[in-house]
């Protein structure tokens, strides 16, 4: 049942899906987040973002290929049908969000361990101090 309601609650437009996700991350910076958006990505990161959102549809097609190497994701992702699906969205609010998710993956980067590895390393260092 709760797999049917997630699916349904998904069955909207990549437009939509488009507006949600920006109103969440919108929201997420202006009365969460403490450090300004400006502080994180830089005048000319913006520029470079909107230039390649709102460029061709190739380089829009090749900033999200490398947006999908980055992550990493633990299963299959296919960047052309993510590319595909960018090349159709509204520029503005596209690079919008995208802007924001950039603030927000490096603040993140700055207070989170970037492998789980890593992380368990730290707690077996300080479980074996405190023992």
């Amino acid at each position: 049942a709760a797999a049917s309601e997630l699916y349904a609650s998904l069955d909207r437009s990549n437009e939509a899906l488009l507006a949600a996700a920006a109103r969440a991350v919108t929201w997420y910076c202006e009365s969460v987040c403490s450090v300004p958006v400006a502080e994180t990505v830089s005048p000319d990161q913006r520029r470079v973002i909107r230039d390649r959102l709102t460029g061709d549809e190739r380089s829009t097609r090749r900033y999200v290929a490398e947006r999908v190497e980055e992550y990493r994701y633990p299963v299959a992702v296919d960047a052309d049908e993510i590319g595909s699906t960018v090349t159709e969205l509204p520029d503005e609010p596209l690079v919008r969000t995208a802007i924001r998710l950039r603030h927000l993956e490096s603040i993140v980067d700055g207070v989170m361990y970037t492998t789980l590895d890593d992380a368990l390393a730290e707690l077996r260092t300080a479980s074996e101090s405190v023992s």
